[in-house]
């Protein structure tokens, strides 16, 4: 969930820190602050509840010099949001600073235990008890040195043993950064279940949780894993594990640029990031489809395994796991497996039947879902004939889990908006070529539909320009809603998990309360709330259930509801019934969720942006009606890429 920077060089480094803490702002937080070890002996804490710009303005008046220092934002979970839960924090001594990702399960008890020793607490947080920890095994170390006679300085391999020792005893997920105020010369950083990376650059050094925070100096980086801890200087690095160890962990180069994380004039990254989608599309089928033929080294499954596969699980949180919703059709409808789409949270404490013919699928965007890896590491213990993961970070947790071969990255490129966009897309693209990989394999599709499929795959990318196109149409209809207080999307067969994501999307970034439905299931409940001019988006593209779709909307008219229908160009049907259309090039039913979806993300977008319009402009939006195209700032009372109460990366239960 928060946000990790580190540095150790020559430059000054709180600069250096508030850039990255800056960049690491989509992943969501509620407090921000820095350590540094100044040029005398001291570290100097800072910390403020709110944005980075808060802890920025406290800065102003303080002159903080050195060359060493971490920072954080923080995302409350043990402690209210105070300054005080804040991180950094320090040990009893104030000898240690410490930031955390991730939760200590077993912090109550080491606490009751360092209480009964004397320390004092000054926070509610389970991360200050770590520093605790470290600070009292680092003060054992130093009285068993003396012990044997050994009276000169520590040097920085007891400030490491010393978070080793304290790391043993700890239950939970984490990620760390520790510096020391008599150890200028290095930081200490650990890692479990919990992403962590090292920066590589000539005569420095950084930490961070994530690449944006160090892009702007280096693109070589060396990914942590579970339970090893590094100690970094300015000029090098080691690696070991919990045990001592020595470990070697391969460089890699990142791939894409700091530009490529900027905005490059969309208002926002949400609207940038679903621009993108058409790009992705062909990202995602380049290596998979060669010559109208799947290609089984792109889809982490041989042919032998696909023909024996008899059940799937499909596990995931959030957007991923509608997109799971989406592959559930798809294996059944094509490949005639009986297929299971399981909320992740809900996998890890239930007892999940798989046999030695289940293919198992996981699914994060970033990789370091908490709930999610902790199912795939129980998959892990069960009979399955393969597990695969699907993630949009090579260097996550997920993807180190994965055996390469069975590992599928999502290819959408950096998602900085909190909301997921082109991820959703690439994670919908793939288990489209799964499930048909699977039902060519066993024969249950033939050689010519699966190329009419191949080729509508291949047609998406233009057609999704063409939604693109339609934005002022789609913005024009969203802003007449934007007073609402509430929403339901409707839709059928494959189309009902798109209507589940509709409006997720909705509620996370504009606010508004919206609930997606089977439009069969209206009448049994949903249909009371209905009344005259009730906003109900209802997904009616071509399908085996068109007619029943029409049907249903027509219970919803007939209590003067306002019908925003998605329909194919020409549906006279629609129009009649609809207040609005909203048109979607026609494809194969099977690919309809992803153009459809298309539309929803748009929709959503604008609908927050005008929402937030019209808390700050009194007028009406029919006179103040700001083009799509014009627009250079986001509103001020909606920050439509950082939702409120949510994150990119989930990695806390």
């Amino acid at each position: 969930m928060c946000g990790i920077i580190g540095y150790i060089g020559s430059q000054q480094v709180l600069p250096i820190l508030i850039a990255g803490l800056e960049r690491l702002e989509y992943r969501g937080y509620d407090s921000a602050g820095v350590a540094i070890k100044e040029t005398g002996d001291a570290i100097t804490v800072v910390k403020q509840v709110g944005k980075v710009e808060n802890l920025k303005q406290e800065l102003v008046t303080r002159k903080i010099e050195g060359t060493l220092g971490i920072g954080h934002t923080r995302w409350a979970t043990h402690g209210g949001v105070t300054n005080n839960n804040a991180h950094p924090h320090f040990d009893y001594h104030k000898t240690i600073a410490l930031i955390h990702n991730g939760i200590i399960e077993n912090y109550s008890e080491i606490k009751e235990r360092l209480v009964s020793q004397g320390h004092q607490f000054s926070s509610e947080t389970d991360t200050e008890v770590l520093a605790h920890l470290i600070g009292e095994k680092y003060r054992e170390l130093v009285e068993g040195m003396h012990a044997l006679g050994l009276t000169g300085k520590p040097d920085k391999q007891v400030f490491l043993e010393a978070t080793r020792k304290a790391l043993t005893l700890i239950d939970g997920a984490y990620s760390i950064v520790v510096i020391h105020k008599d150890h200028p010369d290095c930081i200490v950083a650990a890692r479990l279940f919990s992403p962590l990376i090292l920066g590589l650059g000539k005569d420095e050094n950084f930490i961070a949780s994530d690449i944006p925070a160090i892009l702007q100096y280096t693109n070589e980086v060396v990914d942590l894993g579970d339970e090893q801890i590094a100690c970094v200087t300015a000029t090098d690095y080691t690696i070991t594990d919990i045990h001592g160890n020595s470990v070697t962990a391969p460089r890699r180069t990142v791939s894409f640029n700091l530009e490529t994380a900027e905005k490059q004039g969309y208002p926002h990254f949400l609207i940038k990031e679903i621009h993108e989608s058409s790009r992705v599309i062909q990202d995602v089928i380049r290596g998979k489809i060669y010559n109208h033929q799947l290609v089984a080294a792109g889809l982490g499954l041989s042919s032998a395994d696909a023909q024996l596969i008899q059940h799937v699980q499909l596990i995931a949180c959030g957007t991923a796991y509608y997109a799971c919703l989406i592959g559930k059709y798809l294996f059944e409808q094509w490949a005639g497996v009986l297929t299971e789409a399981i909320t992740a949270s809900e996998y890890r404490y239930h007892t999940p039947v798989t046999t030695k013919n289940s293919l198992v699928i996981g699914v994060s965007q970033s990789g370091e879902t908490a709930d999610t890896m902790a199912g795939l590491r129980k998959v892990e213990t069960k009979p399955h004939l393969a597990l695969i993961g699907l993630t949009n970070v090579i260097g996550s947790s997920l993807a180190r889990m994965i055996e390469t071969e069975h590992l599928i990255l999502l290819n959408a490129g950096p998602e900085i908006s909190v909301a997921s966009t082109k991820a959703f897309t690439s994670m919908v693209m793939v288990q489209t070529l799964l499930a048909l990989f699977v039902a060519r394999e066993k024969g249950l599709v033939t050689e010519n539909t699966t190329t009419e499929i191949l080729d509508a795959v291949e047609q998406l990318p233009a057609q999704i320009d063409q939604i693109l196109d339609q934005k002022k149409e789609i913005a024009r209809v969203a802003m007449q809603y934007v007073r609402w207080n509430s929403m339901y999307f409707l839709g059928r067969g494959i189309n009902y998990p798109t209507a589940l994501e509709g409006a997720l999307k909705l509620k996370e970034i504009s606010y508004i309360h919206a609930e997606g439905y089977p439009a069969g299931e209206m009448k049994h409940g949903p249909i009371a709330v209905l009344e005259k001019g009730f906003p109900v988006v209802a997904i009616a593209t071509k399908s085996v259930v068109y007619d029943k779709m029409l049907s249903n909307i027509q219970e919803a008219a007939a209590r003067e509801a306002d019908l925003i229908i998605l329909a194919n160009p020409g549906d006279k049907k629609a129009e009649k019934i609809g207040k609005h259309c909203l048109w979607v090039p026609e494809t194969r039913e099977e690919l309809s969720p992803i153009l459809n979806n298309i539309v929803l993300q748009l929709f959503a977008y604008y609908t927050a942006l005008y929402k937030g319009y019209s808390i700050d402009n009194p007028r009406s939006l029919e006179k103040f009606y700001p083009d799509p195209d014009d627009l250079t700032a986001p509103p001020v009372s909606i920050d439509i890429d950082k939702p409120r109460n949510l994150a990119k990366s989930v990695t806390v239960e």
